[in-house]
């Protein structure tokens, strides 16, 4: 049912881009100046290290540029000339690529899991599929479900794969995606240490992790942000001012938008100190994951609203069922967390944080048990097999 209301879900998104939104989304849109690179520019594909982060400039429009390119020249034959029809390709290019995904969904969804998915649909439409850097973007994480739900890697691989495609575009899209991988390895020995010390009390091993221990992951994250300004800003006076300056300048940075996330404490701007920038990250995590402030911006808000808090309630769930999930799912939740700790420390607008995380939905997916792999499926089965064989003992019995 969802695959049959995909394609009415793509061009009621689109509809909402080009009527409600196309002031911030169209009008001002960079892929107006995309256009004309791609159809007469040369080739040329960068890839990126720590020089690019600390001066603050990562070179992904070459590489975004060249992916289209790429497929201008190939699959789209050179069809599309104006920024209208360069939309029309893309949506369709990508609409397929994320039906193949949706293949992969269980038969039955509860309505808080299909209603999310639907969402999801939607704000790709509107903030993705278009011409910009999302698609690109994108390609990563459809990459990354390839790796989780592949039954070619061995389980106990995959996070490790999924690490290699995070590398991957961080040499090539965003040098800044290394912090996934520090967030996430934090979050790795976190979620193991909980499992160990579950297994030698059988009884609690299936038991869902309390919110406490939620809450002391999170306090983890603000603890290895501490810690990783702290050596920046001994080792790397560069690197340090630009994570300070991304985190507490938001409103200059994006003056033009009305979704900024304005710092919520009164900090000495002049001189921060690694403590008070810190508190303030630790409050950005919380504000991404819970964005009820948007509400007073109107009801045209108010579905990415609930659509952020649907991903942050299958994150959390994911958390609470970890020692329950399969490790495809643990994969998933680990480089999720690891995206979002990361992202955190960057995002300056909640509209950007949107589209960033709607990219993510082929993990999210994956981390929410929606597109089960078959090690999961097999593994339910198993379950079921057991459940019924001990009722039949009990009804012999």
């Amino acid at each position: 049912m969802l695959i049959a209301l995909f394609p009415m879900l793509i061009i009621l998104g689109k509809v909402v881009r080009w009527t409600v939104m196309r002031g911030t989304l169209i009008n001002y849109s960079k892929g107006w100046g995309l256009v004309e690179p791609i159809m007469q520019g040369d080739w040329n594909w960068q890839f990126f290290g720590l020089e690019e982060v600390t001066e603050g400039n990562i070179g992904q429009g070459d590489n975004v540029i060249t992916f289209f390119k790429a497929l201008w020249t190939t699959i789209w034959m050179k069809l599309p000339a104006t920024f209208e029809e360069f939309e029309i390709f893309i949506t369709v290019t990508f609409g397929i690529l994320f039906v193949l995904v949706l293949l992969g969904m269980r038969r039955r969804l509860p309505l808080v899991e299909a209603v999310c998915i639907c969402l999801a649909c939607g704000v790709m439409s509107v903030y993705c599929l278009c011409l910009s850097k999302e698609p690109f973007q994108m390609v990563f994480f459809l990459l990354m479900y390839a790796v989780l739900h592949s039954d070619l890697i061995p389980e106990r691989q995959k996070l490790y794969w999924g690490y290699g495609v995070v590398l991957l575009s961080a040499c090539c899209f965003r040098t800044y995606y290394t912090l996934i991988l520090v967030f996430a390895i934090a979050c790795q020995w976190y979620l193991g240490r909980m499992r160990r010390r579950a297994r030698p009390r059988r009884q609690l091993g299936s038991a869902p992790m309390r919110w406490t221990s939620i809450a002391q992951l999170y306090l983890l994250a603000v603890v290895v942000y501490f810690a990783m300004m702290a050596v920046f800003s001994v080792a790397n006076g560069q690197l340090y001012d630009r994570f300070q300056d991304t985190l507490l300048y938001a409103s200059e940075a994006s003056g033009s938008s009305n979704t900024y996330i304005e710092n919520a404490l009164s900090i000495n701007e002049d001189n921060p100190n690694i403590l008070s920038v810190t508190a303030e990250y630790a409050l950005v995590i919380l504000r991404l994951l819970f964005p009820v402030e948007l509400v007073g911006n109107g009801p045209k808000y108010w579905p990415y609203i609930i659509y952020q808090l649907c991903m942050t309630v299958f994150l959390l769930r994911g958390l609470r069922n970890c020692r329950t999930n399969t490790r495809a799912q643990n994969a998933a939740l680990i480089i999720f967390l690891g995206y979002v700790f990361a992202s955190a420390a960057f995002e300056v607008d909640f509209g950007s944080w949107v589209r960033h995380c709607a990219v993510t939905t082929p993990v999210v997916l994956v981390l929410s048990g929606i597109c089960p792999t078959a090690h999961s499926r097999a593994t339910e089965g198993e379950r079921l097999v057991e459940q019924a064989s001990q009722a039949e003992m009990l009804t012999v019995g």
